[in-house]
């Protein structure tokens, strides 16, 4: 009977500190996230996405957008029919596009990395944000009552 207590009494006691060490379930769903990101078949998925929606939105011809800033150019016709906003952005750059695709993929690989700091950090910002709820709460039970 005496071990069944004292099981009961360490199991009691124990319990909140094995769960303190357990991360949250949004500390998972970050690493989980973060997991993802840093996978390379993923990556590469998202950069070939990537790639195609911005060579979409590089294909858009700008004539309306001209048309439209003429009235701001003194109403003077602005010589760009039939350029595309790949033209614009490309300037005299030749290697513009291929300077974009590395950007992307820097980008993805940016984000993996940022989520990952992210999990890393999720409980001590939980545990501040916690701090603030509590300190909010101690400042409005302080606070005189108002009808």
């Amino acid at each position: 009977m005496r071990s069944v207590l004292l099981a009961t009494l360490v199991l009691t006691v124990a319990t909140p500190a094995l769960a303190a060490d357990r991360p949250s379930k949004s500390t998972r769903d970050v690493q989980q996230m973060a997991d993802t990101l840093n996978d390379p078949h993923v990556q590469r998925a998202m950069v070939g996405g990537l790639d195609t929606m911005l060579s979409a939105l590089l294909d858009l011809r700008i004539d309306g957008v001209v048309k439209a800033l003429e009235p701001l150019n003194g109403g003077h016709k602005i010589k760009m029919r039939g350029h595309t906003l790949r033209d614009v952005a490309r300037g005299e750059d030749r290697d513009f596009e291929s300077k974009m695709r590395g950007g992307t993929r820097m980008l993805v690989t940016g984000f993996g990395a940022l989520t990952s700091a992210l999990a890393t950090a999720m409980p001590e910002l939980e545990d501040a944000a916690k701090k603030m709820e509590e300190a909010v709460g101690d400042v409005e039970r302080k606070l005189p009552k108002t009808r």
